[in-house]
């Protein structure tokens, strides 16, 4: 399948893989550097175990950026009109991947006595707010009700990309 876009033939397999190649091993990447040093500098193939669980946003959003970066160039595509596409297509990933981080009971939120409060068993027995559920909402239901309404229009490339990423720095 191809894509015309800006007068660049590009393969969108060749973008989903490098794009899911960013995420994941930005994301890898992100939690070990940020989060898991002490771990691995006692064992560094534990970079590698990926099943053992750990990713971090703000790693996979760099690796997407670096992904969309490497895409453009490859392409001779305008990186901004690759990342319209990129961010696009950035609310649902987030949306699913919130609501994954709430099935798996992870990034729980504070103990609440509100009435939609969720106990999440690894937590103890008191109830707590179910942020997975909100940042769904604000960072990827929101920006893809968004994104859907303006992506037929035709906006200047970058448009829409940079209303994306503010609507999901408000949400998050």
């Amino acid at each position: 399948i191809r894509l015309s876009l800006v007068g660049s033939e590009m393969c969108i397999r060749d973008s989903i893989t490098a794009v899911m190649v960013g995420v994941i091993a930005g994301g890898r990447l992100g939690h070990v550097f940020l989060y898991a040093r002490a771990e691995f500098a006692a064992d560094p193939l534990m970079l590698f175990r990926v099943w053992e669980g750990g990713m971090a946003s703000h790693g996979g959003f760099l690796g997407v950026l670096l992904a969309g970066v490497w895409f453009a160039r490859r392409a001779r595509a305008d990186f901004f009109a690759v990342g319209d596409l990129l961010c696009a297509l950035a609310p649902a990933g987030i949306l699913f991947g919130r609501i994954a981080n709430f099935i798996n009971g992870e990034l729980v939120g504070d103990p609440s006595g509100l009435p939609w409060a969720v106990i999440f068993p690894r937590e103890g027995v008191e109830p707590r707010h179910p942020s997975q559920l909100y940042e769904a909402f604000a960072e990827g239901l929101l920006p893809l009700l968004w994104v859907l309404r303006r992506y037929p229009l035709r906006l200047p490339a970058g448009r829409l990309a940079g209303e994306f990423l503010l609507l999901y720095s408000v949400g998050r």
